[in-house]
């Protein structure tokens, strides 16, 4: 079985995307980033202490990083991120459902590292939204 990280921020969707990824994939690596801005363009501002007890509750390594949360630098911290992992895994899975910005960077991020970019989400709850309405 492929091994992946997940960009993780203990959300529904990214617990979702976990959950959905997990019939694929070996889940390795829970990656978060901690931005310091809490009006960050790329992250959500998740709570460490619930993180830390999901990873554990999971069974998975949780690998944060803080960003000071600048509009395009919070992409390098993205990429020195998934490159302390790169190497043991062979796709990094998404979570995002509706960001173009997040999105279109991680894609650029994955594509530069030769990283395969996972992402369950968004065509999801299209489907999902479709079957409703």
């Amino acid at each position: 079985m492929k091994q992946a990280a997940i960009l993780f921020t203990g959300g529904k969707d990214s617990c979702l995307a976990l959950h959905i990824a997990r019939k694929k994939y070996k889940i390795v690596y829970l990656l978060t980033i901690v931005p310091r801005n809490f009006d960050s363009f790329m992250f959500h501002k998740p709570y460490l202490n619930l993180l830390e007890e999901q990873a554990e509750m999971l069974d998975i390594d949780l690998v944060v990083m803080e960003s000071k949360g600048v509009k395009e630098k919070e992409v390098e911290d993205l990429k020195k991120l998934i490159s302390k992992v790169k190497d043991e895994i062979d796709g990094i899975c998404v979570g995002g459902i509706a960001s173009d910005y997040q999105g279109s960077r991680v894609k650029k991020i994955c594509s530069d590292m030769v990283v395969e970019r996972v992402e369950y989400i968004q065509p999801f709850y299209i489907s999902f939204l479709f079957e409703f309405f």
